[in-house]
């Protein structure tokens, strides 16, 4: 499938969601694409309460066209809820407008691994926002 120009979402979950922040702060200048969106959801670069972990790219350079959704919950215990709002926080080229963080709060979905499940509340937790998410990045 063709992604038109100017159209193209990047999403992960744990670190492939630090990894997509990473890719649009970098794609300009590496000559890929333009993200049009991120969506992250409970970015992470290092699990709690070990020091190393994947190195960042620095999200003030994600481009002020890109729209960025952060998903974090602060029963997340492998990442936290930190990675998410530094992230959002850090993409200070995006505007507000374009910008959002959700701190999930439903015990259902608010665990690390929420993401994995296939249920109701994930799908209406995460994947139906993706959906829209994309919908709206190739209007």
């Amino acid at each position: 499938m063709r992604i038109a120009p100017g159209t193209l979402v990047v999403a992960g979950h744990s670190a492939g969601a630090s990894i997509a922040a990473d890719y649009a702060a970098t794609a300009r200048g590496t000559g890929l694409p333009r993200a049009a969106g991120v969506f992250a959801v409970y970015p992470g670069r290092r699990i709690l309460g070990y020091p190393s972990g994947i190195p960042e790219a620095d999200p003030a350079r994600i481009p002020s066209g890109t729209s960025l959704t952060v998903l974090g919950s602060s029963s997340d215990n492998v990442v936290g809820l930190e990675p998410a709002r530094t992230l959002y926080g850090r993409a200070t080229a995006v505007p507000l407008t374009r910008r959002r963080l959700t701190v999930v709060r439903d015990p259902a979905t608010a665990d690390h691994y929420a993401p994995t499940r296939s249920g109701q509340a994930a799908r209406r937790t995460f994947w139906r926002r993706l959906d829209r998410f994309i919908a709206a990045a190739r209007r």
